[in-house]
């Protein structure tokens, strides 16, 4: 198994980490595929919404940055979530939004994330595992 597809599994098995954690997520493989030298020339971080949150998808796209249903990114061509390879053709999101990692950084230091992801106990276990720095988002 490649180190990418074991970043992806470790993270998986984080606890809620679908539940409020997947900006989380999204940023450490960014910065475990940058730290690397594994970051693709297409990487992209993306926020998707499902139709009853167009209001939110769009206030991001007018230039705010508050959240989104979930949080993916593009590798090689393909998007991913922390289960893996993320078929979006098989799910409720019809609006996707590519953000900056500035804009992740500033969405995910806001209040509005599924408390069910429990932050001061996860983040530090990923930093430990992925050995990078997630210190701005604690």
């Amino acid at each position: 198994m490649d180190a990418i597809s074991k970043a992806i599994k470790f993270l998986n098995n984080i606890s809620h980490i679908n539940s409020g954690g997947c900006g989380v997520a999204a940023l450490a493989m960014y910065r475990f595929l940058k730290k690397n030298g594994l970051l693709s020339k297409d990487f992209k971080v993306i926020f998707l919404y499902s139709k009853c949150y167009k209001f939110l998808y769009d206030a991001n796209t007018k230039g705010g940055c508050y959240g989104a249903n979930h949080i993916v990114f593009k590798f090689n061509g393909r998007l991913y979530d922390s289960e893996g390879l993320f078929e979006i053709e098989y799910t409720d999101y019809v609006y996707k939004h590519p953000v900056s990692i500035k804009k992740l950084l500033i969405a995910l230091n806001s209040d509005s994330w599924n408390s069910s992801f429990n932050r001061s106990r996860e983040i530090p276990k990923i930093e430990r595992k992925l050995k990078i720095s997630l210190c701005d988002i604690l």
